[in-house]
């Protein structure tokens, strides 16, 4: 196993607040018989800053499996999953995704991606942190997460 780059990112700025992110990658090589495979995990964390604050908005972890054939030079991506259990799968190209986290989140791939996090500050206690998302989730594209946000924060 070995750790791959950390970093962040800021994803959305306004005269409102912002949004950023956090990264880590971990990667795992195993070999059996005449496949190799490496599971690459990506940890997420999204904050956001209102009036100088800064809030913890959520995080989530996100596993691909590459796999290659032996005499293959290349790996391909055969799965993707959210972590931990139950490893709910996502599309390879949601996780391909992470592999630009230096860029920009949209605000829709935010609420895809710290969905569940997102959930349970939108049904907690009304905190600073659930007043920004509610400000933030107004911005958002009509797409189901938006839908299931909003019907928690009414």
């Amino acid at each position: 196993m070995w750790l791959s780059p950390e970093g962040h990112g800021l994803d959305h700025l306004d005269p409102g607040g912002a949004i950023d992110h956090g990264y880590r990658q971990f990667a795992y090589v195993s070999e059996a018989g005449a496949r190799e495979t490496i599971e690459v995990t990506t940890e997420i964390q999204f904050f956001a800053t209102d009036n100088g604050a800064r809030l913890d908005m959520g995080s989530a972890s996100y596993t691909g499996t590459y796999q290659r054939s032996q005499g293959q030079k290349v790996f391909s991506l055969r799965s993707a999953c959210a972590d931990p259990k139950p490893y709910a799968p996502i599309s390879i190209r949601q996780f391909q995704r992470l592999d630009s986290l230096e860029k920009p989140f949209s605000n829709e791939e935010i609420l895809f991606y710290i969905l569940d996090s997102l959930k349970r500050i939108a049904s907690g206690p009304d905190k600073p942190e659930k007043r920004w998302l509610r400000k933030f989730v107004a911005q958002c594209k009509d797409t189901p997460e938006k839908r299931a946000l909003q019907a928690l924060l009414r």
